[in-house]
């Protein structure tokens, strides 16, 4: 378990796994941290790793924030429907990228609002329209041709059962925004938040440093 703003969070991590054929990673899941802070935003960190520029990273970790607004209870969806994602899965001297699938109720913007930190210092923002994941999340904005593919075969984010109830829309996409030289190996954590309105997530990694 981890102590994390003041509440005792379980932590589970993953088997080693291997990806459309790529080289072997190491997925960690960080469960059930519900921290709500300014604006209704929802934050989760993960299990402490090395930095993902440091040459002893072990591959993409994924954080899991749990929906906290009481929308599952109000759409009678099962727990864990509308629990969204987000995986750091590269970084360079210059950029970072990041699988995220969000899952909400049907009828919400595919606009969201990204800001990136590290070291809890902002350095990027951006404002990315998010691909439908599935069928049922297809909406009048979206682009014609269509594919459901929304994030590449490589990504250690998986479809889940409840992602085809008519109430989940779930849409996501690789977003790789660019840090300006400001992770290093020895940074010590990256946050990227996303907001939409008053709701919004905030997905956090930390990193172990060496002297």
């Amino acid at each position: 378990m981890l102590f994390i703003a003041g509440k005792w969070v379980w932590a589970l991590w993953a088997l080693p796994a291997t990806f459309g054929g790529a080289k072997r990673v190491i997925v960690r899941l960080t469960f059930g941290v519900l921290v709500v802070v300014a604006g209704g935003c929802v934050m989760s960190r993960a299990v402490p790793s090395v930095s993902p520029r440091s040459p002893d990273w072990e591959g993409p970790v994924v954080v899991r924030v749990q929906e906290s607004g009481g929308s599952e209870g109000v759409l009678n969806l099962p727990v864990g429907s509308l629990t969204s994602e987000a995986a750091l899965v590269s970084a360079s001297d210059d950029e970072v990228c990041f699988d995220l699938k969000l899952r909400t109720w049907q009828g919400a913007s595919p606009e969201w609002q990204v800001a990136l930190s590290v070291d809890e210092r902002a350095v990027a923002t951006a404002e990315p329209f998010l691909r439908p994941c599935t069928k049922g999340s297809v909406g009048p904005a979206d682009k014609v041709p269509l594919t459901l593919s929304c994030l590449p075969i490589d990504s250690p984010l998986a479809a889940v059962t409840t992602d085809s109830l008519d109430s989940v829309q779930v849409r996501g996409d690789r977003l790789c925004m660019k840090h300006h030289g400001a992770l290093k190996p020895e940074s010590e954590s990256v946050t990227l938040s996303v907001k939409q309105g008053a709701a919004g997530y905030s997905f956090g990694w930390q990193f172990t440093t060496h002297d």
